[in-house]
């Protein structure tokens, strides 16, 4: 399986196999160019690749921004208010306090989410079930930042599309981390066997057991120390990002049209070459109903198959390969 810090190598490769030059800087194994025959270069850092205006790249890493051009230009965005601690507010006059964010969490009933408003891979993304538990949480997030978002929350499926160049690239659910009981081991127990299945399928995500999963197996009654029945499953986080240890089922070749083109659609409104778009829906693979866009990433990566053991170094091969083409054709050979 590819891990992470071996997709620079693996770009390396690529490039080897296609004769395109490739020129790494030596000492940190992370930052190369490609130097195409026209004499166009081409630059990389390990998997962030230079693919989008920077313009574009600024507003899908704010999710207060995302969401407010994805309303703006018609899409579905879930219901959300903006969150500034007071001292923001009164540098800046502004009218979005804590005050009113327990008010909008009042109108759209508990469960909320809360995120950072930089926040990625599952990271700074909270499940809350009361006005007490958005205060505790609330609190220490006024320590380290002075923003957030509190969405409603919305029980449908997650679900992750790439695209590149107007075309999908790959499309997968995401699964938030589970075990499922065998009668015999312990919740705890059934975490490390997870665990040593991920480190011998060449997955590197750890599995901490951390507040968020004690807190979750007290909402249903259990502990660590559980033993689930045979064949009973039990959902442990709240975010279902593979880096905080879930999984994800292929969909690309199963991914209905209507949601192709909404994708699609998307990435072109705010100019992304290559873009993952994280969309929650029913089905992904049906005609597209409700739906909810929670936000962009305008430097997805794409090893998620090889983690998660859905798919081999073969495909996940390829779909570098589709990259590296990508930007021969467009960006160096006739494009912008």
């Amino acid at each position: 399986m590819i891990r992470k810090q071996l997709i620079f190598p693996l770009l390396k490769e690529i490039c080897q196999e296609q004769g395109i030059p490739f020129i790494e800087e030596p000492s940190r194994g992370m930052f190369g160019v490609m130097v195409f025959e026209n004499g166009r270069k081409f630059f990389v850092k390990d998997v962030n690749l230079n693919l989008n205006y920077a313009s574009s790249i600024r507003i899908t890493k704010n999710k207060a921004l995302t969401s407010y051009f994805l309303e703006e230009f018609g899409y579905n965005v879930p219901q959300y208010t903006i969150v500034y601690s007071e001292e923001k507010c009164k540098k800046y006059n502004l009218s979005d306090t804590f005050e009113k964010g327990i008010e909008f969490a009042k109108k759209v009933g508990y469960p909320i989410i809360l995120k950072l408003n930089d926040s990625s891979q599952g990271r700074g993304i909270y499940k809350i079930y009361d006005e007490k538990e958005l205060g505790d949480v609330a609190k220490d997030i006024f320590q380290k930042s002075n923003t957030f978002q509190i969405q409603k929350f919305y029980g449908y499926n997650d679900y992750r599309v790439v695209i590149l160049g107007g075309k999908v690239l790959s499309a997968y659910q995401r699964i938030p981390l589970y075990v499922i009981g065998d009668g015999i081991n312990s919740i705890k127990q059934l975490l490390k066997l997870k665990q040593e299945e991920y480190i011998a399928s060449g997955r590197d995500t750890i599995i901490e057991i951390d507040n968020d999963i004690i807190e979750n197996l007290s909402r249903v009654g259990f502990n660590i120390e559980t033993k689930l029945c045979k064949g009973e499953k039990c959902i442990l986080r709240n975010v279902s990002n593979l880096s905080a240890g879930g999984e994800c089922l292929d969909l690309t070749n199963k991914i209905h049209r209507d949601y192709v083109n909404l994708c699609i659609d998307i990435a072109r409104d705010f100019n992304l070459n290559l873009c993952g778009i994280d969309i929650m829906c029913n089905n992904l693979c049906e005609s597209m109903d409700d739906y909810i866009l929670l936000e962009l990433n305008s430097s997805p990566g794409l090893d998620n198959y090889a983690f998660c053991g859905e798919k081999q170094e073969k495909y996940v091969k390829e779909l570098y390969q589709e990259v590296v083409l990508f930007i021969k054709n467009k960006l160096c050979e006739g494009g912008e």
